[in-house]
């Protein structure tokens, strides 16, 4: 089916799926979980689909698929792999809530079990409905400026609720004999809010500064005419980041608590 899709459909716009269609998506699944437990059972196809063994199977697929197409966007953007995806996420959501609703017939002891898969269901949901909610912008600052535009990928500008002002652009060469490339490079910014507030921040390549749900990379930079420089940065927001760590966190609360129990 996926395979049909692609190539009558074409790829998956995720654009498409931005707020609210992600909410509405989520409680189509988390639907189809609750009508996969109370009425699975009664159709042979659907229980094989949801039973232990098809679970092993879908996780191998979606490994194979991950391996032969790569990582990224392309991955996202494939029916196949985003089915087989689905059909490992339902699978998932399914033992949850089955786990959910022994807990009168006695769920001591399974504690560890319930906890990795309820994780695992919030973190493979929110890693990728919240895709669409995604922003990836660039700001280019000039040392001793202010901005307050970002650009996309498409170099449409969009004006942020706060301005960037660049203190101070420095960088670290490696010597000549090391090929004399750049060793580090860091940008001593000032964040200001409409509320007017401020935050003052050394930002790195892998040590951004936080604002307001964003996060401010340093990702490149080059030299305007004069020598003065110019700090280029990435700001990134993903609303849904924190379900997902939360998700990913319960899976690791879920498998100490396995691992104490033996």
């Amino acid at each position: 089916m996926g395979i049909l899709l692609q190539l009558s459909v074409g790829t998956i716009n995720w654009s498409l799926f931005a707020f609210p269609l992600n909410i509405i998506a989520l409680a189509a699944v988390l639907t189809a979980v609750v009508a996969l437990v109370f009425f699975g059972n009664r159709y042979y196809a659907v229980k094989y689909l949801t039973s232990g063994k098809a679970a092993v199977i879908s996780l191998v697929y979606v490994s194979i698929a991950t391996v032969v197409m790569g990582f990224g966007n392309d991955l996202l953007s494939s029916w196949v792999f985003v089915l087989a995806y689905l059909w490992m996420t339902l699978i998932v959501g399914s033992v949850a809530l089955r786990q959910l609703m022994s807990w009168r017939s006695g769920i001591k002891g399974r504690w560890g079990a319930l906890f990795s898969h309820i994780g695992l269901f919030v973190a493979l949901l929110c890693g990728t409905l919240g895709n669409a909610d995604m922003q990836k912008l660039r700001m280019a600052v000039q040392e001793g400026g202010r901005e307050q535009l970002a650009y996309d990928m498409q170099n449409r500008y969009q004006k942020l609720d706060f301005a960037v002002q660049l203190n101070d652009f420095s960088i670290e060469m490696y010597p000549a004999e090391l090929g004399g490339g750049p060793k580090r490079y860091a940008s001593d910014i000032t964040i200001f809010t409409a509320d007017g507030d401020s935050l003052r921040d050394t930002i790195l390549v892998n040590k951004p500064a936080s604002i307001m749900g964003w996060k401010i990379y340093q990702l490149s930079y080059s030299e305007a005419m004069g020598g003065v420089s110019i700090s280029i940065l990435e700001l990134v927001r993903d609303p849904w980041l924190p379900y997902a760590y939360a998700g990913i966190f319960m899976m690791l609360f879920g498998a100490v608590m396995l691992f104490f129990k033996r």
